[in-house]
């Protein structure tokens, strides 16, 4: 009898262990953007195109016509993530991030990823985007975000042994003609190769950074809720994950 109460126990321990991972993942604090120091670097001309959809085959790619891929859509107070009309749809309200990991075992070091992503309710604190070569927590990564005023950043993540997280702006805050607005689909391209990173939108070469941090990790989509909105959701129609191009645009 005693076994079997012990062994209950440990049962209920992993379980509880394995949500608060969940939701620590899934559910991190948002940054304010009161917070991170705007880069003075200009951007590129959005005249300078880039290639959203090369011609090679894909690494993985969904266009969400059903969770046939295995997203994790798990939901809580104040967040939800669902597949349905051909979109993968995630809303949060507790003004914090809300990460949609891509559902595949496998890191990524070089890549090209092309999302279609519309921010369809929020204000200019909240914004949508790609986590790219993150640890498993996603405390240490690089990551863009596309503003709900059409402005853009390139961030670099960085956790230290106090569990503290700096937001490093390599790129941004800036406007830029290319990118939509809140409530319009953005086609958001990054090709990361080395320790250059590139962003592109809408067909067009927004900004070209160079960080040798990270070389390798998970990618995964997010949607940011910031501390002046009442919710912010994101619905993202497609996204494909190509090898990197043999040489940057």
């Amino acid at each position: 009898m005693l076994v079997v109460v012990i062994g209950s126990i440990l049962a209920l321990v992993l379980v509880g262990s394995v949500l608060v991972l969940i939701l620590s993942l899934y559910s991190q604090p948002a940054t304010s953007r009161s917070h991170v120091a705007a880069s003075a670097s200009p951007s590129p001309s959005p005249d300078v195109l880039i290639q959203a959809h090369p011609a090679v085959t894909p690494l993985f790619s969904d266009n969400f016509a059903n969770n046939s891929k295995g997203w994790d859509t798990t939901g809580g107070p104040g967040f939800s993530k669902t597949i349905a009309n051909h979109a993968l749809t995630m809303t949060d309200r507790n003004h914090r991030i809300l990460v949609a990991p891509l559902p595949v075992r496998q890191t990524f070091s070089d890549f090209q990823i092309t999302v279609d992503m519309t921010l369809e309710s929020g204000d200019s604190n909240d914004s949508m985007g790609i986590y790219m070569r993150g640890d498993d927590q996603l405390a240490n990564d690089y990551r863009v975000d596309i503003f709900g005023d059409a402005t853009y950043a390139i961030s670099k993540e960085v956790t230290g042994l106090d569990g503290n997280t700096q937001v490093r702006i390599l790129s941004g805050i800036l406007a830029n003609k290319a990118i939509k607005p809140l409530g319009q689909q953005n086609e958001v391209t990054v090709i990361i190769k080395g320790d250059h990173i590139v962003l592109g939108v809408n067909g067009h070469l927004i900004a070209s950074v160079t960080d040798s941090s990270y070389t390798s990790g998970m990618i995964a989509l997010f949607v940011s809720n910031g501390t002046s909105s009442p919710a912010a959701t994101a619905a993202i129609t497609s996204v494909t994950v190509y090898p990197a191009p043999s040489q940057l645009p």
